[in-house]
């Protein structure tokens, strides 16, 4: 603007001149009226295009860049922040966050489907509203105070649920002998369930039952450097090496860490056995007590306590026990004949 005061001060200067020019070589007339020259009309016109380009450009120009800071502020203001697997516990009577800017809080469950979004934003009305998304479906909800609810995903408890179907059917494949079909079932299930103990105890049972021995070794020790507490795993190896003849390495195995009888009795049945087996009467008779304080009702345990009692020469109490044994369900007809032979011979007869 200032380059055009300047040009505009210089043609009124030329103007004069011309004009003071005129008048001295007309002597002392004075001219009625004044006209300019071409090349002054022709200046003149060639500026004021000038001051109309120049100003066009101006309005353009402040109009373009008012525009761009005004959409700049506007994406500021409105741009979401995206925080990404970051956990949430909202308390609806605690300390409640309140964000300028909407907020974002995703947690993806799986490849298949997003689970949990919750989108919380303060408008106008000072109304927590929460966006919920499930899939390609929307749902907006207006909570108020209430904090977001989260929806848990059912992958975990499906596999869990599938694990124990397929040890079931397993189990009714064994009531009917088919040992192989029930044996697929159980890899099937320990291949979705890696901890499935149940389903890895019975497919051992399975094994030593076909006598497999050499692969049942080789799972069971590995069972047992995984799950060393899991006392099912040290049931089987000591089964395995009772069917081997190995009785003593079978008592040894099972008298460390031994479970409550009350949660394992079928662990402290297998030890007084081995017990017996290797002639440690004592130890047997203490575990066959413990387990008929537990349940009376079994009669080889009763079996296992008359045996133990005759050869540690408790007549009386062997005697007692072996009838117990004839009184209840569970034996053989040879094993019952053997315990009333016994009672003949301990009341003298």
């Amino acid at each position: 603007m200032s380059v055009i005061n300047q040009m505009l001060k210089e043609l009124d200067q030329r103007n004069a001149a011309n004009h003071i020019g005129n008048n001295s070589n007309s002597g002392n007339q004075t001219p009625t009226s004044y006209t300019l020259p071409e090349e002054s009309n022709h200046f003149k016109k060639i500026v004021a295009a000038i001051v109309i380009i120049l100003t066009m450009v101006s309005v353009y120009y402040f109009k373009f860049m008012h525009k761009s800071i005004v959409t700049e502020q506007e994406q500021q203001g409105t741009q979401p922040i995206a925080i990404e697997n970051s956990p949430v516990n909202v308390q609806p009577s605690e300390q409640k966050v309140v964000f300028e800017q909407p907020v974002i809080v995703a947690k993806s469950i799986n490849e298949k489907s997003i689970e949990d979004i919750a989108i919380e934003e303060k408008n106008g009305d000072d109304e927590i509203i929460e966006e919920k998304i499930i899939g390609k479906e929307k749902e907006v909800l207006s909570l108020n105070d209430e904090p977001p609810r989260v929806v848990k995903s059912k992958r975990q408890m499906d596999v869990k649920t599938q694990a124990e179907r397929l040890y079931k059917s397993a189990r009714q494949k064994l009531d009917t002998n088919q040992f192989s079909e029930a044996s697929e079932l159980l890899e099937q299930a320990i291949t979705i369930k890696s901890d499935f103990h149940n389903a890895r105890v019975l497919q051992f049972s399975i094994l030593l039952q076909r006598q497999q021995f050499d692969y049942l070794r080789q799972q069971v020790e590995a069972s047992l450097q995984l799950w060393p507490e899991v006392h099912d795993y040290r049931l089987v190896k000591a089964r395995l090496l009772l069917q081997q003849e190995l009785k003593t390495e079978a008592l040894v195995l099972l008298e460390k860490d031994i479970p409550p009888v009350s949660t394992a009795p079928e662990y402290h049945a297998l030890l007084a056995y081995a017990a017996q087996q290797t002639q440690n009467d004592q130890l047997a008779k203490k575990h066959y007590q413990l387990l008929l304080q537990q349940q009376s009702n079994r009669a080889d345990w009763w079996l296992g306590l008359a045996v133990s009692e005759e050869r540690l020469g408790n007549k009386e109490s062997a005697l007692q026990a072996y009838e117990h044994a004839v009184e209840r369900q569970g034996l053989s007809q040879s094993v019952s004949e053997y315990a009333r032979q016994r009672i003949k011979a301990l009341q003298g007869f």
